[in-house]
C-alpha cells in the first residue's frame, strides 16, 4: 500500500509536468556538471539515475531524461512541512549537483501544483497520507 502511495505521489511530484512541453527550454543555463551533459557507463546506471525501467531508457527522449534526472536528484531534498511538500535545497546548491535553473524551477512548480491538489483534496474531505519522498527514494535506489 505504501509503495502504491509513493508511486502516485512520486509521479505527480516528479514527472507529470515534466512530460509536457512547458518550461522546456534550457535558456543557456547549463553548467559543467549538468544532468544535460552527464554520461553513464551503462544502460543500467542510466536507468537507475532516471528511475526508469531499463527497457524504457532507449525509447525516452533526451528532454524527458533530463527532467527525470533532475527530479530524481531533487527528490533527496523533498520534505514534509505542515502536511505539504517542500523543496529544501536552494537553486544555487541544486546547480552544484547538476540541476540547471530551469529544471529546478520546473520541479518547484510541480511541487506547488501537487500541494494545491493535496489542499483541494483535503478540502473535499479526502484523507491524504503523504509518503516521505526522501525515504522512498532511498528504498528505490537501494533496491536497484
Amino acid at each position: 500500500m505504501a509503495k502504491n502511495n509513493f508511486l502516485k505521489v512520486f509521479v505527480v511530484i516528479s514527472f507529470s509536468g515534466f512530460i509536457s512541453c512547458a518550461n522546456g527550454s534550457s535558456n543557456g543555463q547549463e553548467n559543467n556538471n549538468s544532468v544535460r551533459t552527464r554520461t553513464y557507463s551503462s544502460k543500467t546506471e542510466e536507468a537507475k539515475a532516471l528511475a526508469l525501467p531499463i527497457d524504457k531508457v532507449s525509447s525516452t527522449s533526451k528532454k524527458i531524461k533530463d527532467r527525470r534526472a533532475a527530479a530524481v536528484i531533487l527528490s533527496n531534498y523533498v520534505s514534509i512541512k505542515d502536511s505539504l511538500y517542500v523543496l529544501e535545497i536552494s537553486k544555487e546548491d541544486a546547480q552544484k549537483l547538476g540541476v540547471d535553473t530551469d529544471l529546478y524551477m520546473s520541479v518547484l512548480q510541480e511541487l506547488k501544483r501537487t500541494n494545491k491538489m493535496i489542499k483541494e483534496a483535503r478540502q473535499r474531505g479526502e484523507n491524504i497520507t503523504l509518503p516521505d519522498v526522501k525515504e522512498e527514494h532511498k528504498k528505490f535506489m537501494n533496491s536497484h
